[in-house]
């Protein structure tokens, strides 16, 4: 038994001596732990955004969101990152990419972190914010999970009624299920997942935009993801081994901006990892990561024969050291991708490197002030870009301190290969559906300014207070522009695109946050953010007049009893207007309009556990006051929904051999 724990305890200090040492360096990230997830009604990944402090989103269909993380980029740009263990996800379309299609099962996530300002973070620079997931590692022996959801919104019927396909409910979720099997032996362990979404989406107008376009894909669309993933690990005193192996197939309707209407498409995921760290001596360890990915979108059937043939492939070497000193500590790292696309339109070479190396080094100058510099090189062939930042704390006392955050980037277009970037390099898929479009001068990868200042203040353990404020400033970054026109015969809109070059601008906001340990049984938080645009090109603060200014959240979680608990949450977001949208109004006759109303939401989830947690039932009921809320103009309008999460957690075998 002490051999045991022994061992469970030193895998524990080797984990949090080898996960990137991010503990060495002054970071501001918020955690979410899969209790949070559990105990406040967690139906899809996407629903996480509602417990991140710094973050706005919008949404269409309800699954597919656009997220805009601190002041840091609008809709426009979704540059933010996803990581799973330590390896960056290449699962999006362009640079839209759906959270929920990531080929993880929510019962085996361990924890997440958000990282709403810009680091250096996993050999990556983050200058648009990150989502990192940590999956779990399984217990001793052989351990089965499993989960099934159903839930859908009420429609016209009335209360706690499932109809089926019958009512023109907006999100008619269908039976949502995933499972995986784990082992663990000694020091290796492994765990294989299958997750499947079906998400049947009823709302009149959505259907009439899809099948006016795939008339043969039935009554009702459907988005569905299959993805089945292994991870396997090999944890010894000083070392740590990760591989990672997962093929998604989804099934997707994509609103395509320029073209105005969503288009049908399969997309293939495949992504193969692996990752290692090694602790050489006491001062000393090194680290690896390696990744092949390919992306690929090919064609349903539809009235255009809109095809975007398109793949693409992503080869991915990272090498990384660190170095303990007594009050230094030094990180070296050097990394180099390989890109490559395939469409036989494309007019330039369609496959190039980008190399990087990156150094972090922190200072202790003393008990009270701390400090790091970051260094981040990116190139190109004859194009470099550089990226630093510095980060300060000054310690008050052991109960309060104050971070400052500072950053420069300048970024390649390389580096995000957005979809203008590649229809520059000859990508015909807007000449050859006669889509109408300009691009007024030179794309830039753009720079950006940051400036973050953070007061932490913690008392008794019980309440704690995040006090924050930030400057950014961009510059010679792209905005899209168009002026749609509702088209009666298909429900779709219809513009020209212009893309407007060397758009210079600057946000602002702050926010305040409190956590309060109420006593052992409660726990409450409330957080209020504000953001907005000044002294900026008159088009960058118009397309920033679609993140809401105001955002302020309350959640409480009762746990009367340890196998059960209560979850009350209360969100208000403040109206937006979208510019894109400004005469939709008028051409729809009133059925959209360029400016959306603030929103109001409250939540209920309970949650309840049987047979010494080995089973649980969540119950959820969202937009409880069935409010028409609604993230973006021609998006849905949100109804009282129900939902119900079946977990089994089975530890089949817990002495092997």
């Amino acid at each position: 038994m002490k051999k045991l724990l022994l061992f469970k305890f030193f895998l524990l200090l080797i984990s949090s001596v080898l996960a990137q040492n991010n503990n060495l360096y002054l970071i501001d990230r918020q955690i979410i732990t899969s209790e949070d997830i559990k105990k406040s009604g967690i139906t899809r990944i996407s629903d996480i955004f509602s417990l991140i402090n710094n973050i706005s989103y919008s949404t269409i269909n309800g699954y597919d969101h656009s997220v805009s993380i601190n002041g840091l980029d609008s809709y426009q740009h979704q540059l933010w990152k996803i990581m799973l263990d330590g390896q960056r996800m290449d699962y999006s379309i362009f640079e839209d990419g759906n959270i929920n299609n990531i080929p993880v099962t929510l019962s085996n996530i361990d924890y997440i972190e958000i990282y709403t300002v810009p680091q250096i973070i996993e050999g990556e620079f983050i200058s648009s914010g990150l989502m990192h997931i940590h999956s779990i590692i399984p217990e001793d022996g052989i351990t089965v999970k499993g989960k099934i959801q159903v839930g859908s919104e009420t429609g016209d019927p009335g209360p706690f009624r499932y109809t089926g396909d019958n009512t023109p409910n907006v999100d008619n979720q269908g039976t949502n299920y995933s499972a995986s099997l784990g082992f663990k032996k000694d020091f290796f362990y492994s765990i294989l997942s299958y997750k499947s979404n079906t998400e049947s989406l009823t709302s009149p107008a959505y259907r009439k935009r899809i099948q006016s376009i795939a008339p043969n894909i039935g009554d009702i669309p459907r988005l569905k993801l299959n993805a089945p993933s292994l991870k396997a690990g090999y944890i010894t005193t000083d070392t740590r081994n990760e591989v990672y192996v997962t093929k998604s197939e989804i099934k997707d309707y994509y609103f395509f901006r320029p073209f105005g209407r969503e288009i049908p498409l399969k997309n293939k995921y495949l992504h193969i990892g692996a990752t290692g760290e090694f602790q050489f001596q006491d001062n000393y360890d090194l680290s690896y990561k390696i990744k092949y990915s390919k992306n690929n979108i090919t064609k349903i059937e539809n009235v255009f024969d809109f095809d975007f043939d398109w793949g693409y492939e992503n080869i991915y070497g990272n090498l990384q050291s660190n170095i303990f000193l007594k009050d230094i500590t030094l990180t070296l790292g050097v990394g180099i991708n390989k890109y490559t696309a395939e469409n036989e339109s494309l007019t330039i070479n369609n496959s190039f490197f980008l190399g990087k190396f990156y150094s972090l080094i922190s200072f202790n100058y003393n008990e009270f002030i701390k400090q790091n510099a970051g260094l981040f090189l990116t190139g190109n062939n004859d194009k470099t870009a550089y990226k630093v930042y510095l980060a300060n704390e000054f310690k008050i006392n052991n109960q309060n301190n104050i971070l400052i955050f500072l950053s420069y980037t300048k970024s390649l277009l390389e580096e995000s290969q957005n979809f203008w970037y590649w229809v520059d390099r000859g990508y015909d898929i807007l000449d050859k559906n006669n889509i109408d479009y300009t691009i007024q001068g030179n794309l830039e990868g753009g720079k950006k300014i940051t400036f973050d200042i953070i007061y932490n203040s913690e008392i008794n353990g019980k309440f704690f207070l995040k006090l924050k404020g930030f400057y950014r400033n961009l510059k010679d970054v792209y905005v899209e522009h168009r002026d749609y026109l509702y088209d009666f015969t298909d429900g779709s809109f219809h513009s020209p695109t212009v893309v407007y070059t060397k758009q210079n601008g600057n946000t602002i906001g702050g926010g305040i946050s409190i956590k309060h340990n109420i006593s052992s049984k409660t726990r409450h938080t409330i957080f209020y953010n504000f953001t907005t645009s000044i002294s900026s090109d008159a088009l960058f603060k118009a397309v920033w007049q679609s993140i809401p200014e105001s955002r302020l959240s309350y959640n409480i979680i009762y746990t009367p009893i340890e196998s059960f608990s209560i979850f009350g949450y209360l969100n208000y977001t403040s109206s937006t207007i979208w510019i894109d949208y400004k005469n939709i109004d008028e051409s729809s006759g009133g059925l959209y309009s360029s400016k959306l109303n603030s929103l109001f939401t409250v939540k209920v989830a309970l949650l309840k556990y049987f047979w010494e947690r080995r089973f649980s039932i969540n119950l959820i009921l969202t937009n409880i006051f069935d409010r028409r809320n609604q993230t973006h103009p021609v998006g849905r309008k949100s109804k009282f929904a129900f939902f119900l999460k079946f977990e089994a957690d089975l530890l089949i075998v817990d002495d092997l051999f």
